[in-house]
């Protein structure tokens, strides 16, 4: 055995274990690929669909994966490609959520909450037709649907999780550029405060791209929707926006790199106080580049299990012995 090839391996299980955050990210070859963003080492890849995907995953080691064709999503393995099933999936769905029991999804005009061990349909919630809604994400008891209404101002409508009780529209105040849409919306918690924000991307009216960061309370509710933002540089919004990403610490940004637009950039923030824990890293696009749709979304899984991570190592692994 030759145990100098052998140590690196288990050095790259061991580090991908310690950074507690695994990333899963669409490329535009139809695969999905595992990514530690901390270390920055890509952990192998698996099928998913043959166009542009919105993916969504928990510690469990399940992955659900839509399409923009609508036409259903899968649930997969994240440590091994294995498909364990289908579930519906929204025409048009925008941004999808796995929430402990819950898949939510998003479209334009309303969102749908399943089981999600079954796929059935819990709930369909139709959300308010002055907002064309293109994101949202689940906290506590609640999830907040984010969308652009009347006056092109960031507007956002919650229901909970138990009852399916719809609240009302909350306006923000806040006017984004013309035509433009919202990156994908995740809540991050302050490691200092102790508190939580919800975060999303937006082209402000007057131009630039900054990032949205609105208080939620421990039950996932919004009683008045405090709105701060700062400024998000190095990203392209051509294809589509910026997604927040749940992170350790705070959150990460995933999407296009403005220097290099063949380039995906990924960048680590601390949303107390904007300041980047790690670099930003710019890679090569993940499957040669991305798909030409708004709502192509990557998730990262906060504290993927042990299992899941020590699976990947065996992969890796196993090629090493076969290039023995």
């Amino acid at each position: 055995m030759k145990v100098g090839l052998l140590l690196p391996v288990f050095g790259l299980v061991g580090s991908a274990m310690a950074s507690y955050d695994l990333m899963l990210i669409p490329g535009a070859d139809g695969r999905v690929y595992r990514y530690d963003p901390v270390n920055q080492v890509q952990l192998g890849s698996f099928y998913g669909y043959g166009g542009a995907m919105n993916l969504a995953a928990d510690t469990s080691g399940i992955a659900i994966i839509g399409t923009n064709a609508g036409s259903g999503a899968k649930v997969m393995r994240y440590a091994t490609g294995e498909q364990e099933g289908t579930m519906i999936h929204q025409t048009q769905g925008r941004s999808l959520d796995l929430f402990g029991s819950n898949v939510l999804q998003v479209n334009s005009n309303a969102a749908a909450q399943y089981n999600a061990s079954t796929g059935a349909l819990i709930r369909s919630v139709p959300l308010s037709s002055a907002v064309a809604w293109h994101t949202g994400t689940a906290h506590g008891n609640r999830y907040t649907a984010v969308g652009i209404g009347a006056g092109n101002v960031i507007s956002l409508q919650s229901f909970d999780l138990t009852t399916g009780v719809l609240g009302a529209v909350q306006s923000t105040g806040v006017a984004v550029t013309a035509s433009t849409i919202l990156g994908k919306a995740a809540v991050g918690s302050n490691p200092f405060s102790n508190t939580n924000l919800l975060c999303f991307s937006y082209i402000p009216a007057a131009g630039g791209l900054a990032t949205a960061r609105i208080a939620v309370d421990a039950a996932g509710a919004i009683a008045v929707p405090t709105f701060t933002g700062f400024s998000l540089f190095t990203y392209s919004t051509g294809i589509f926006m910026p997604a927040a990403l749940r992170g350790h610490g705070g959150l990460y940004f995933y999407g296009q790199d403005s220097a290099n637009v063949a380039n995906a950039r990924i960048t680590r923030l601390n949303i107390a106080t904007n300041l980047i824990f790690d670099n930003s890293s710019s890679f090569t696009a993940f499957g040669g580049g991305f798909t030409n749709f708004n709502y192509q979304h990557a998730v990262n899984v906060v504290a993927p299990e042990p299992g899941g991570m020590i699976a990947l190592g065996l992969g890796a692994l196993a090629l090493l012995r076969r290039r023995r």
